[in-house]
């Protein structure tokens, strides 16, 4: 068998491959798509009745900047991390950590200032679980939407891209939320908040590092 004759057995089963759109583009698509899903979810659950009020407020603009900056980052890193040689420097791996962890800290810092002040209820743990149910109501699209699209590539660490996927879906659910939520008290936001966010980071990258590896290698010919 000559070389020529070899190439062309390899070959012949094979499909041709449309490459996909720049990581940039796929962000953009994910994000667009992610705020009409998340904008009717939230059109059916409705706003909060002083959205207007704290949308001139320090603390609500720093939540919703520090969670845009962190979904959209962390989105931006999921979808480059499936092209396999795409660069995705240390600072664009921290950006979107960073960014959550700087809302975690606020909210945190809010809390102390709280106990600090005397306020009696400070430490107090409401029922917030209906704060969860709305997150994940929020997310669950751009959640499953975002997975699909970083299985369609060639993910080399699963983990990683698992992890920045959940980060991103979160940090939309969470942006929800604070729409949602009239609820402003330090501990709320920390407990039923801030605490979701981590929780659902933490389980992207155990679980859906194996969802993706399944998923890529579904995918390659045996």
């Amino acid at each position: 068998m000559t070389a020529d004759d070899l190439i062309s057995e390899l070959v012949r089963d094979l499909e041709p491959v449309t490459p996909l759109p720049p990581p940039g583009t796929r962000a953009l698509r994910w994000t667009l798509a992610a705020v009409v899903t998340g904008g009717l979810v939230i059109g059916v659950f409705g706003v909060r009745p002083d959205i207007v009020l704290a949308s001139a407020t320090i603390p609500f603009q720093a939540h919703m900047s520090l969670l845009a900056l962190a979904a959209l980052t962390a989105a931006l890193a999921a979808l480059t991390l499936a092209v396999p040689g795409e660069d995705l420097s240390q600072w664009r791996r921290a950006l979107p950590v960073l960014a959550a962890m700087t809302w975690g800290v606020w909210v945190a810092a809010e809390l102390g200032l709280a106990v600090a002040a005397g306020a009696a209820t400070a430490l107090h743990i409401d029922r917030g679980w209906h704060c969860i149910t709305l997150a994940m109501a929020v997310g669950a699209v751009p959640a499953a939407l975002l997975f699909w699209m970083v299985s369609r590539g060639a993910v080399l660490d699963g983990r990683k891209a698992a992890m920045f996927a959940g980060l991103a879906a979160a940090g939309v659910g969470a942006l929800g939320v604070e729409i949602i939520c009239p609820k402003i008290a330090p501990m709320h936001l920390f407990v039923w908040h801030v605490a979701p966010v981590l929780a659902w980071t933490v389980i992207a990258a155990v679980a859906g590092a194996s969802a993706l590896k399944s998923t890529t290698s579904s995918r390659v010919p045996d």
